[in-house]
């Protein structure tokens, strides 16, 4: 199972209007992140209908799921906008992804384990961790 500690991140979205309006969106999206790459799963069964139909089946980070955020932005305004503004939270996502899933296979390199597959479950670490012979 995976415990996250802490997250930090830090976002460039330009020239910052509402700071927590940036913080909110950037909290959001890698909250979204996170949940790629531990929970979220669409399931489909072999007759094609969706199987993970209803928030019992698809499942979703929680506040209590989510550990401590610490964000940041950095201010490099824009020279293709009036303000200087960019996006405001979308490289929450690809960013929080990636930095669990890496330190899902950083954690797991003594094993002699690496799981590519999302999401990173219980279930689907514990396989990964059976099938190269490890015990625990």
């Amino acid at each position: 199972m995976v415990s996250l500690l802490s997250y930090a991140g830090v976002h460039d979205c330009g020239t910052v209007v509402n700071p927590m309006f940036v913080r909110g969106q950037f909290l959001g999206a890698i909250a979204m992140g996170i949940g790629g790459a531990l929970w979220e799963e669409s399931v489909y069964g072999a007759d094609g209908r969706l199987r993970s139909d209803s928030l019992k089946r698809y499942l979703v980070p929680r506040a209590p799921d989510l550990p401590w955020m610490d964000t940041r932005t950095r201010e490099t305004p824009s020279p293709f906008t009036l303000l200087g503004v960019k996006g405001g939270g979308e490289s929450g996502v690809a960013g929080s992804l990636s930095a669990v899933a890496n330190a899902v296979n950083d954690a797991l390199l003594p094993l002699g384990v690496q799981v590519h597959r999302m999401p990173l479950s219980a279930p689907r670490l514990l396989s990964a961790i059976s099938g190269a012979g490890v015990r625990g």
